[in-house]
C-alpha cells in the first residue's frame, strides 16, 4: 500500500509546484543581470526580450499591489535619444536610422551615453542575449580583413571592411578575430541589408549609411 501512495503523492507534489510565472515580474540589477530564457534584464526588471521600454511603466503598475515592487527608478531611463531601444548590460541598442545625409550615429544615444568602443558594459550574457534582438547594432570597433574574416586585423586597413557590434544573427556573423571583445561582425561586402560603408579606410561610424529602422547603434556609458 505505501508503494502505490509513493508515486501517486510524488505526482501530486509534482503539479502543486509548477506555477504559472506568465504574469510575474522578476528583478534584477546591473550587478546581477541574470534573467530566465528569453528575458533581458532593464533593471529594475527581468523583460522579454522584443519588450519595448515604452511596455514598462505600464507593466510596473500592473504590479504595485506586489510588497516587493517598487516606483521605477531614475535609471531605467532609456540610454537611446529617441527613446526606447532595448537595454543590454549596462548599455543599451539603440535602431534607428543615419548616415551623412540623415544624422550622426552618435546622436541615437543619449545625453551621458557614446557609441561604445568595447565590451567592457557587456556580460557573456548581455552579448547572448543581444543576439535575439531584431536587428543589428554597431559598435565604434573596425576590423577588415583580405580573404578570410577570422585571419584580418582590427583596423580598417584591409581591402575588406567589417565593423563590430552585436545583434540578429541573420544580419551578421561570428569571428574567431575578436576585437575589443565582440565576436560578432557585419561585413561591408553583405547586399542583405542596407548599412553601407564608406570606400577606403575609416576610423569612425560617421560615412557610415544605415537605411533600415531596426539596426542601429550600441551606446554605452560616458
Amino acid at each position: 500500500m505505501r508503494t502505490l501512495l509513493l508515486p501517486v503523492l510524488c505526482g501530486f507534489l509534482a503539479s502543486c509546484f509548477s506555477p504559472d510565472l506568465s504574469n510575474v515580474m522578476f528583478k534584477c540589477s546591473e550587478q546581477d543581470s541574470q534573467c530566465l530564457p528569453g528575458y533581458i534584464c532593464r533593471a529594475p526588471w527581468c523583460v522579454p526580450i522584443d519588450s519595448p521600454v515604452e511596455d514598462m511603466s505600464a507593466a510596473a503598475a500592473d504590479q504595485q499591489s506586489s510588497a516587493d515592487l517598487s516606483t521605477k527608478p531614475a535609471d531605467m531611463a532609456s540610454g537611446c535619444a529617441d527613446g526606447g531601444g532595448y537595454r543590454i548590460g549596462l548599455g543599451w541598442a539603440c535602431p534607428g536610422k543615419f548616415g551623412p545625409a540623415d544624422r550622426k550615429p552618435a546622436t541615437l544615444c543619449a545625453s551621458g551615453f557614446n557609441i561604445c568602443t568595447s565590451t567592457k558594459h557587456f556580460t557573456l550574457q548581455d552579448l547572448q542575449d543581444c543576439r535575439k534582438l531584431p536587428g543589428f547594432y554597431l559598435a565604434l570597433v573596425l576590423g577588415s580583413y583580405v580573404s578570410d574574416v577570422n585571419l584580418g586585423t582590427c583596423d580598417s586597413m584591409n581591402p575588406t571592411k567589417v565593423i563590430y557590434g552585436c545583434g540578429a544573427l541573420s544580419r551578421a556573423q561570428d569571428t574567431s578575430l575578436r576585437c575589443a571583445g565582440f565576436a560578432q561582425v557585419f561585413d561591408c561586402t553583405y547586399r542583405t541589408t542596407m548599412i553601407t560603408c564608406p570606400p577606403g579606410a575609416f576610423v569612425n561610424l560617421d560615412q557610415v549609411v544605415s537605411q533600415q529602422p531596426q539596426d542601429g547603434i550600441l551606446c554605452c556609458p560616458a
